[in-house]
């Protein structure tokens, strides 16, 4: 599911604030815009469905280490 789709069809939250800071920080890691956009996707995905409570002070952080690990792979 692309990153535009994902953002329409999905509840926002907090999460959604850094998804422009996400994906930058993952074009730089991967050198393609496309990638970025799918691992982005991913890692929103990820962070809504954890079955823990993301605290807000380091959410971003959060969403930054989950889009690095996916990005290794």
């Amino acid at each position: 599911m692309g990153f535009r789709v994902w953002l329409y069809t999905q509840p926002s939250g907090r999460q959604l604030q850094y998804a422009p800071d996400v994906r930058r920080f993952v074009c730089y890691l991967t050198g393609s815009d496309d990638a970025a956009a799918e691992i982005t996707s991913e890692t929103l995905l990820r962070a809504w469905t954890t079955s823990g409570r993301i605290r807000e002070e380091s959410a971003k952080g959060y969403l930054l280490a989950i889009a690095r690990n996916l990005a290794a792979r």
